[in-house]
């Protein structure tokens, strides 16, 4: 049969599909495609619920021993329970009962109805050591909220969360390598003015207050009103997200915590930033140790007691709650349970500390202390050690181990080359906060800073080839304390004695660059007590005497590592180079400065060594780099005068029963 062009019509019909298609219409009467069977459904509904299976749990389920005659608990009952336990989360405190909760999105009308629900739950019974009865909550049998379902959705996947974030959240957007790119909102860093914390009796006693203090008092009555606030936000939602957690990697003194969100946003990033936990562990969660209600940008009540802004972030460690009102910024998330393991984790006799923790193949651990721009993150990366955490730590009597699940590092001008583990991490599944990328390629621009300068990407830690899983390791052997001493006149590296180890840890010090207007730039000292001012809970000294004891307990060295200026302050001298810097770290790893020849500096009483092998001797003595040695000595002695300035809002704490302990720290600094 010839086409209407007149050719001959070519036949594409493969010979053997054209002689069974024949051999059909012979049989059959009828020609048709059986080259695929049709689908199942009847419905596009059903064929969508047929793309997606049930998950199936990641760990086999252990042998718990139990008798055979045991009553199992239904996969229906044992969802209902876990909603139950949602609900009594979102319980308002002065109503009967919580929410009435129901798992799956309610966008997806066909299956919300399938999915559990339960019944609302009792509010959580008050707290049986607070006596704050001054105020009578008013019971309230019927509100809109009563009425209502709260779609609850729990513990969503990444790729649950990529649909969420995208759909429902504007500034949501897919990276070139599979990275989530998200908004944080009007706020883009932490807000440390705006957060506080529930001051009863036990917190009067324990914790520490009043100058040099991250701590800002708020009452119990003002807490319950913000955290009614929060909750009755998130319960006027059609959806929240919920996310149940562990920190800490050791499982004997893990917490659990329950995440309450308003944003895919804030339940990928802490999904990431939290210890996962598998299906097996989910199962058996229970109740959380900590909760936190985050109602992201809606607002506090400007008029409410201690309220400064329209942003509030509080913490009450009597009910073990944390509520956000007016930031979406995640990192109070993060910062703010980071702060809570500083209270908890010292009532154990374990040590939090705000450090990376790298391992060596045999074993050797080392603690690596720094605030920015001292080369911690760089330093603790070493693709020769295992990497156990990049920022938050516990050292228990079984060892160290690290608090969190994933690492949030800064993406300001991150490049290939200088940062190639945090480059190739920016995957799929990972948040992007606040950066800016081309519309069309969807390629990041790090050096943009139109949105801000703190950019952050936070992922899994199983996203760090060089990872070690479960993240805990043995006892350090080696704890570096990093400064980038900008007035070039601290040693590259120091051996410490103990009471220097406290007294150089609780100074935590590091020097900034900052430019003046007519363009002159001097450095500025700057000090945060436990290289982590803004988190810590207790007392400097208390977590000082405690790094001390366990680092006698468990013969560790201290070290004072100089990453900053070397031969005059900046501006006039040079930056030690990197090289250098890593060298001395892998004679710190090896032990070979356990049995160098060590001389002792003036003023700040330092052990130099004498040599150190691929390191120039003559920059070991910061003295002999400075060709003027007046200046050197001036500046030696200005830098001495920061540090006792510094220490004089901790000098009159005693420390146990006398201050005999105090007295050897201050003893420890440097003699002007």
């Amino acid at each position: 049969m010839a086409a209407p062009n007149g050719l001959a019509r070519i036949d594409t019909t493969h010979p053997e599909k054209k002689a069974a298609a024949a051999a059909a219409k012979h049989e059959n009467g009828i020609c048709h495609d059986d080259s695929s069977a049709p689908v199942r459904a009847q419905n596009i509904d059903e064929l969508h619920s047929m793309q997606r299976k049930r998950s199936a749990p990641t760990t086999p389920i252990k042998d718990t021993g139990a008798s055979p005659f045991a009553v199992a608990v239904s996969d229906e009952d044992r969802r209902k329970q876990q909603l139950q336990s949602i609900s009594a989360s979102l319980a308002s405190l002065t109503r009967e009962t919580g929410p009435k909760v129901v798992r799956g999105d309610p966008a997806r009308k066909g299956e919300a109805a399938a999915k559990t629900s339960a019944p609302a739950a009792a509010p959580p019974p008050p707290q049986p050591h607070h006596h704050h009865h001054h105020h009578v909550a008013p019971t309230i049998s019927v509100s809109d909220s009563s009425l209502k379902f709260t779609h609850v959705l729990y513990n969503l996947s990444p790729g649950e969360l990529y649909e969420q974030a995208i759909k429902y959240e504007k500034g949501s957007f897919i990276t070139a390598t599979g990275a989530l790119a998200t908004l944080s909102g009007a706020k883009t860093g932490r807000s440390p003015r705006d957060k506080r914390i529930v001051k009863d009796e036990a917190a009067a006693q324990e914790l520490w207050w009043g100058k040099g203090s991250p701590n800002i008092e708020m009452d119990e009555h003002t807490f319950l009103t913000n955290r009614e606030r929060a909750v009755d936000y998130l319960n006027s939602l059609d959806k929240v997200y919920v996310n149940d957690q562990f920190l800490n990697w050791d499982p004997e003194n893990r917490i659990k915590v329950r995440i309450i969100s308003a944003r895919a946003y804030h339940s990928l990033f802490m999904h990431n930033m939290c210890i996962r936990p598998t299906e097996e562990e989910l199962e058996s969660f229970g109740t959380p140790d900590f909760t936190i209600y985050n109602a992201g940008k809606f607002p506090c009540n400007r008029y409410t007691h201690y309220m400064t802004s329209s942003t509030s972030v509080d913490i009450n460690l009597g009910r073990r709650e944390m509520v956000i009102l007016g930031t979406q910024y995640a990192g109070e998330m993060k910062k703010g349970l980071f702060g809570v393991m500083h209270y908890l984790m010292p009532k154990r006799r374990i040590l939090s500390l705000h450090s990376g923790c790298n391992m060596g193949r045999d074993g050797d651990v080392a603690l690596f202390f720094g605030l920015s721009g001292t080369g911690k993150t760089t330093l603790s990366t070493d693709h020769n050690r295992l990497l156990i955490g990049d920022d938050e730590h516990c050292w228990s009597d079984n060892g160290v181990s690290n608090i969190e699940g994933g690492c949030y590092a800064k993406c300001i001008d991150l490049s290939r080359e200088k940062e190639p583990d945090i480059w190739n991490a920016i995957k799929f599944g990972t948040v992007l906060e606040n950066v800016v990328f081309d519309e069309h390629t969807r390629e990041v621009d790090y050096t943009d800073k139109s949105v801000t300068e703190n950019t952050r990407a936070a992922y899994p830690i199983e996203y760090i080839p060089n990872a070690k899983i479960p993240c805990v390791g043995p006892h350090p052997k080696n704890v570096i304390l990093l400064a980038c001493d900008a007035f070039g006149v601290l040693p590259p590296v120091s051996k410490l004695n103990l009471a220097q180890t406290m007294y150089h840890f609780i100074s935590g010090y590091t020097a900034l660059v900052a430019g003046t207007e007519d363009g002159i730039k001097e450095p500025q000292a700057t000090f945060s007590a436990c290289f982590g001012a803004a988190f810590i809970m207790l007392h400097p000294t208390k977590y000082a005497a405690m790094l001390a004891e366990k680092m006698q307990t468990y013969g560790a060295t201290g070290w004072l590592v100089n990453t900053g200026w070397s031969g005059g302050r900046y501006g006039v001298g040079k930056r030690i180079k990197l090289p250098y810097t890593r060298k001395i770290i892998d004679a710190i790893h090896s032990g070979e400065l356990l049995t160098a020849n060590y001389q002792k500096t003036e003023v700040f009483g330092l052990e130099i060594p004498t040599a150190i092998e691929g390191v120039p001797s003559e920059i070991l003595d910061p003295i002999n780099t400075w060709t003027d040695k007046a200046a050197y000595k001036e500046t030696l002695l200005k830098l001495a005068g920061l540090f006792g300035k510094n220490f004089e809002v901790f000098a009159s704490y005693k420390i146990g029963e006398d201050s005999t302990l105090t007295e050897e720290i201050l003893a420890a600094g440097p003699k002007v």
